[in-house]
């Protein structure tokens, strides 16, 4: 899709890629973080798109803090998640000193927004946050009842007014939605192709 549009094909580093020693790009390691910022200062990608694993900073994460046990694992998710949202913010910064660009994108009532890394990106009178319902970009979940809509309430961060002009898009109330639960959430941490579509348009 990008290519057609005449953009450049960039590069995936996340935990299901892996990186020239096999092993998976983990930015809770400082190895991963100096290998990955060598790469964005190697490259100059035009636009970074950020999506670090929300499942930390969820509302549905929670549910499971009434034990010691249950408390303990979620303190330890959200610090391995901080570790992250707070390297997609020296990603981000590193973008907007070069003069490029960046898409940070977590569920809307995800308490990571409320993070000082995040919050302090947020600030900069260049940047820009819009809402959006996946479903409008064809978000859907499938169970034994079929395919229905998952509404997905979510926000995005960019420095590029045109990419948050395109991505703030409402459910326009034609359909009704599926719950993101009994492992529905899952599968709706996949990008539709039309949210991909309209980042490269933007």
């Amino acid at each position: 899709e990008g290519e057609a549009m005449g953009l450049r094909k960039g590069f995936s580093l996340d935990l299901t890629a892996k990186r020239a020693d096999g092993k998976v790009w983990d930015f809770s390691l400082k190895s991963c973080q100096m290998e990955a910022l060598q790469l964005v200062n190697r490259t100059k990608p035009f636009c970074v798109v950020g999506s670090p694993p929300c499942t930390p900073w969820s509302t549905l994460q929670n549910l499971g803090s009434g034990t010691e046990a249950g408390q303990k694992r979620i303190a330890e998710g959200k610090e391995r998640g901080r570790i992250h949202l707070e390297f997609c913010a020296k990603v981000y910064r590193l973008q907007m000193r070069a003069g490029r660009y960046f898409i940070h994108e977590h569920p809307k009532s995800a308490s990571s927004w409320k993070e000082g890394s995040m919050d302090s990106i947020a600030q900069s009178p260049a940047v820009f946050k819009v809402d959006a319902c996946m479903c409008a970009f064809g978000m859907v979940s499938e169970d034994a009842e079929g395919i229905a809509s998952v509404k997905k309430p979510t926000t995005f961060m960019t420095n590029s007014v045109e990419i948050a002009n395109i991505l703030s898009r409402k459910c326009d109330k034609s359909h009704w939605h599926q719950p993101l639960l009994s492992g529905r959430a899952g599968p709706a941490a996949v990008y539709p192709p039309a949210l991909c579509r309209a980042m490269c348009k933007g």
